[in-house]
């Protein structure tokens, strides 16, 4: 499993825990849960961004490359 996918699933997993501790167990640790669950989930989604960012300049780059062969020929 990719590391992007076990850190968002990790994230959501301590998130949920400390909502439900916070909502039906009344339990202070459930607030360090929560944090820790939002905190993980935000760096999940920024290092996608920064990933996807690297996606596109390599797509765009493979792109001019096909068209400058495009028009060689």
């Amino acid at each position: 499993m990719d590391r992007q996918v076990v850190m968002f699933i990790v994230g959501l997993f301590f998130l949920i825990v400390g909502c439900y501790l916070r909502v039906y167990v009344n339990v202070e640790d459930g607030l360090a849960f929560v944090t820790t669950g939002i905190f993980l989930t935000i760096v999940w989604l920024a290092d996608y961004c920064f990933r996807f960012k690297k996606e596109i300049k390599n797509l765009r780059k493979e792109l001019d490359e096909l068209k400058k062969n495009l028009l060689k020929k």
